[in-house]
């Protein structure tokens, strides 16, 4: 319906109304291919109005995906464990598959039981 008002609006002196209608028409086509088609920013030329109608009637956008690329990061010395935070017990080092083996359950343990005897 916009495409005949504007036909209407932008009828030339020696221009037919159906060249004008098809003029228009064929604007508002090259919008919805490149609406749907690319997802590349849409200048000032396009009217909001068709933008609007693109997002009411749920028109999908294409979009890219960037191409991302993996850097490898290594840290320095600064980001170790200081070997004076290092706990190794008389059994050597635990692994950690469970909470009873997380470092601090034997202290709270011991605790538990040094209060039971008092």
């Amino acid at each position: 319906m916009s495409a005949d008002k504007a036909a209407e609006a932008t009828l030339g002196t020696d221009e037919t109304y159906a060249a004008s209608l098809k003029r228009q028409l064929e604007a508002r086509a090259r919008f919805v291919h490149r609406w749907t088609t690319t997802d590349d920013s849409l200048d000032q030329s396009e009217p909001s109005d068709w933008v609007a109608i693109a997002r009411k009637h749920l028109l999908p956008r294409s979009w890219t995906i960037v191409q991302t690329t993996v850097t490898e990061s290594r840290r320095d010395e600064s980001f170790s464990v200081p070997p004076r935070l290092v706990i190794k017990s008389p059994r050597g080092m635990r692994s950690m598959e469970s909470a009873a083996n997380l470092p601090g359950n034997e202290i709270l343990s011991d605790l538990k039981r040094a209060g039971d005897k008092s």
